[in-house]
């Protein structure tokens, strides 16, 4: 009989930008679920966030060429224009937002969002999943048909 030599397993490194996206149902209505892992917080933000200190502006521009990209910028707590956040597992981090579009009904599995770029310090801007952008705005859309 010959003996087998076993070699520990060499698991290819993570490609995870840290930010994923989902969607959920509870008794209040639908929502979607933002996290963001430590190591993100770290590189996009400069450290870890504090949910007792700090807060998260989202923002999405429904123009064609940029709708695609959801951009994340840190802020004090408190400032009308952000979000308040919970504190997860492993210093992660978790946001609860209203949908900001209309989807099929029932929930989403966590995808990961791919980091488009860093417009400055402590903002990110990450790619979302075509489910979860905004609907393209037609010509004129918005506008009286006198100005059309």
């Amino acid at each position: 009989m010959a003996v087998i030599n076993l070699k520990p397993f060499a698991a290819a490194p993570t490609s995870s930008s840290g930010f994923s996206i989902a969607k959920g149902d509870s008794k209040s209505g639908e929502y979607i679920r933002i996290g963001i892992t430590r190591e993100a917080q770290e590189t996009y933000f400069g450290g870890p966030l504090n949910p007792e200190k700090d807060s998260l502006q989202l923002s999405i521009d429904d123009d064609s060429k940029s709708r695609h990209l959801l951009t994340l910028s840190v802020a004090d707590r408190g400032d009308a224009n952000a979000m308040e956040f919970s504190g997860g597992i492993k210093g992660s981090i978790a946001l609860k937002v209203a949908p900001w579009m209309q989807t099929a009904p029932g929930k989403r599995p966590a995808e990961k969002l791919a980091v488009s770029h860093s417009p400055k310090a402590g903002a990110v801007a990450v790619r979302i999943p075509e489910w979860a952008r905004p609907p393209v705005q037609k010509p004129g859309f918005g506008k009286s048909i006198m100005e059309t």
